[in-house]
Formats: C-alpha cells, sequence, structure tokens
C-alpha cells in the first residue's frame, strides 16, 4: 500500500546553465505563441539525453536514440521545430540513420553545449506541457504497477536512505603531475569541475528519495526509467543500474 507523501515531486530536467538564454535568440524560440512551452521542450530533449547516458551509465556526451513516435507524443507534431532549433545552434548533432524495428535515429551533444557549463536542474514552467508528460508517465507506470515483482522493487527502493554527504559521492580527481612551490613539491590534479556538478546534481535526484513514499511519485524523477527484463534474465530498474533475475 502506498502512502501519501507530504511533498511532492515537482518534474525536473538536466540542462546546461545558458542554454535558456541561447534558446531564447533562435527564431523557433521568438515565432512560438508558448514561450515556456518553447524552453521547456527544448530543455526536455537535452535533459533526455543526458539522463538515458546517466542511467546507462555512459559519458553524457554519447548519441542516444530516440524514437520519432517518442519524440512526437513528448513534443508534439511539431518536434522537428524543436531539434533544428538546437542543431542550427550547433548546440546537439543528429545522426539521422535509422533502421525501422531495430534502431531510431540518435542524437548526441556538442562541446559547444556543454563545456564549460555547469549541469543544473530546472523546473517545467508550461503547465500544459508538465500535464502531457504526467499523462504520458502516468500511463507508463500503470503498466509497470500491474508486475508484482516490479511493484516489490519499488517498495524496496523507497525504503532507501541516501546519505547526502559530499564525501561519499563526489571521485578524487586524477593525479596529472607535480611542481615545486616554496620548496615544497606539490601534487597537480586535473580539473574535475564538469564531474563534481555531474555528481551533485546526481546526489540532489537522490536525494528526493528520503522524502518520497509514494509510487506515483517516483516516476517524476528524471532518471527513473520503467523496469525491463533483457534477454539474460537481469531486470535493469530505476537509477541502481541490475540486479540478477
Amino acid at each position: 500500500m502506498w502512502t501519501v507523501s507530504d511533498k511532492v515531486i515537482r518534474y525536473q530536467l538536466r540542462t546546461f546553465k545558458s542554454l535558456s538564454a541561447l534558446i531564447r535568440q533562435t527564431d523557433y524560440y521568438q515565432k512560438s505563441r508558448e514561450k515556456n512551452s518553447a524552453l521547456d521542450k527544448a530543455n526536455w530533449l537535452v535533459s533526455y539525453i543526458i539522463d538515458t547516458n546517466l542511467k546507462t551509465d555512459n559519458e553524457i556526451t554519447n548519441y542516444v536514440n530516440i524514437s520519432s513516435k517518442k519524440l512526437k507524443s513528448t513534443l508534439g507534431n511539431k518536434y522537428l521545430d524543436v531539434i533544428n532549433a538546437l542543431v542550427d545552434q550547433g548546440l546537439i548533432v543528429s545522426n539521422t540513420k535509422y533502421s525501422a524495428n531495430r534502431y531510431s535515429k540518435s542524437f548526441r551533444l556538442t562541446s559547444k553545449l556543454y563545456k564549460g557549463r555547469q549541469i543544473i536542474s530546472v523546473e517545467i514552467k508550461s503547465k500544459r506541457f508538465s500535464n502531457r508528460l504526467d499523462k504520458l508517465r502516468s500511463y507508463d507506470q500503470q503498466e509497470v504497477l500491474k508486475n508484482p515483482l516490479y511493484v516489490r522493487i519499488i517498495s524496496n527502493t523507497l525504503k532507501i536512505s541516501f546519505i547526502n554527504d559530499f564525501v561519499h559521492y563526489i571521485p578524487m580527481p586524477e593525479p596529472i603531475g607535480s611542481r615545486e612551490i616554496n620548496g615544497h613539491i606539490m601534487t597537480e590534479y586535473e580539473d574535475n569541475a564538469f564531474q563534481i556538478s555531474r555528481y551533485s546534481e546526481f546526489a540532489k535526484i537522490l536525494d528526493q528519495l528520503n522524502e518520497e513514499t509514494e509510487a506515483s511519485q517516483l516516476n517524476k524523477m528524471s532518471l527513473y526509467f520503467s523496469p525491463k527484463v533483457s534477454s539474460y534474465g537481469r531486470l535493469y530498474h530505476f537509477i541502481f543500474g541490475s540486479l540478477e533475475g
């Protein structure tokens, strides 16, 4: 039985600082009647690429397959306007190669977008777009909750407590050399500011588990994805990799 939480999770998108400012300069945004929705949709596409790579433990710069069905159901009939705006600005790259029933077109982020920019979380501004996502995710979760095994896993996931302590999740930077300063040998480390911001945002999402006790709210977390059983019998779910099935 799911209990109702006093704190309702708001939809948040993982994106880059200043992306909204770049989108506001495009014809796509200027001609849009719903400015907030235009920004939300651009941020959603970037967030989907980031989050999908995080879920699969890949670098966020990797290509991510997104079907036209997914794009249309989420971004609407004019989803190409969103894609073209980001491509024209040089913020994402589109690989238009696809194979019916095998793999879809794929997209990746460019260095122009992520280099030197901090990953941030932003709330969805458009009520209409938020309702669209709510409807899509609720439908997916209804199917998930029909499976007793998935229900059990989600129930156990809600019992997890995340220790939000910097030292537990921030990786140590790699040493890249040393130099002498005032007679002392000082070790130099690589700049991992981007990695720190990535892990910090990831930690914020995990921290939501400490407050949430209602299964229906989990699908609003950006790193949530519906449980799936692979051909090898492994069960993949939420954000914790895989469990032996």
